[in-house]
């Protein structure tokens, strides 16, 4: 409209109009960045800035009469330029379109490789067991050959080898503990919300309540996070365990150590009030790493069976927290 405005004949135009025409378009030209035009507008504006009123007139005459003379070419640019913006849409169309099928096939992909290792989960757990075994396995091998342990008595061997268990296992401690990652954490999250709900729900024999709620095994038992190395867990267990025997064997009258069925409550009261974070992981991941497997260090063999022993115990308490109705 603007344009036809300013070619309208039998109006005197003065100066100042074409001027603020051509401002015009150059904000615009500026709003949208197009510097080509910017330039061209200002060397416009600096052309029209030294010309008199007529002489703008006859510029507006001349650009109507090639206005008019092109009118035919025009009208064929518009309808090639629509042409193209339609094709250039079903283009863009097109790109939407293969975009979105790349994206379902990768998306399917994934799925289909994510059934798979749920699937395949155990022979993987199983696989990175052996893979930080027989690694741990080179290690040790590698610490007898060097020159520097050459000399080294069979006890600083074996230190060498409990301290390059621990600095690996430290490396690979979250890994090997959350195999599942935010899966295996929910898991322990749910179960440290149900042991608060248990808390009330066990009862013990009237001899054993003088004792309650042995604070020394609790404190000993909140410890096995502290240890990254399976054996130095199950050693952690073992200690808490053989403190609540000792404990159970004081206030035992008839004398002689209690059984299991003594203990096992005491166990389950300890942990449902201890309450130590990523239970079932460690349970877990001791398994895996430690007692369904070969020891991979020497001097095991000599206390594994105790060790073996109290972990049964810890692991069927843990199993009867589990199975615990607290919703009565």
């Amino acid at each position: 409209m603007a344009h036809r405005e300013l070619f309208t004949s039998g109006v005197q135009y003065p100066q100042n109009k074409l001027l603020a025409f051509l401002k015009a378009l150059q904000a615009e030209a500026v709003n949208l960045q197009d510097r080509s035009l910017i330039a061209q507008l200002w060397e416009t504006l600096r052309c029209v800035q030294i010309m008199d009123n007529n002489s703008c007139k006859k510029l507006l005459n001349l650009l109507k009469e090639d206005h008019q003379r092109s009118s035919v070419y025009i009208a064929y640019l518009i309808r090639c330029r629509k042409g193209l913006t339609t094709k250039a849409y079903l283009t863009r169309q097109l790109e939407r379109i293969q975009r979105d099928k790349e994206v379902v096939n990768k998306f399917f992909t994934m799925v289909c490789v994510r059934l798979f290792l749920e699937r395949q989960e155990e022979s993987i757990l199983k696989l990175s067991t052996q893979l930080v075994k027989h690694f741990l396995y080179t290690l040790n091998d590698w610490i007898q050959e060097d020159p520097i342990w050459a000399a080294a008595s069979e006890v600083q061997k074996i230190d060498a080898e409990i301290a390059t268990e621990r600095a690996i296992m430290t490396t690979v401690y979250k890994l090997a503990l959350y195999p599942n990652g935010d899966g295996d954490i929910h898991r322990d999250q749910e179960a440290v919300q149900g042991s608060y709900r248990k808390s009330q729900e066990l009862t013990n024999p009237e001899k054993y309540q003088r004792e309650l709620p042995w604070p020394a095994a609790q404190a000993e038992i909140l410890n096995i996070n502290v240890y990254k190395t399976p054996k130095d867990k199950v050693l952690c267990v073992v200690r808490c365990c053989s403190i609540i025997m000792n404990l159970l064997s004081l206030a035992n009258e008839v004398g002689g150590p209690p059984g299991a069925d003594a203990f096992v409550p005491v166990l389950m009261f300890v942990l449902i009030k201890a309450n130590p974070p990523s239970l079932l992981s460690t349970v877990q991941y001791v398994n895996s790493f430690y007692i369904q497997n070969d020891s991979y260090r020497a001097g095991d063999d000599d206390n594994k069976g105790e060790e073996t022993y109290w972990w049964t115990q810890f692991e069927a308490a843990i199993e009867f927290t589990k199975t615990m109705d607290y919703k009565k």
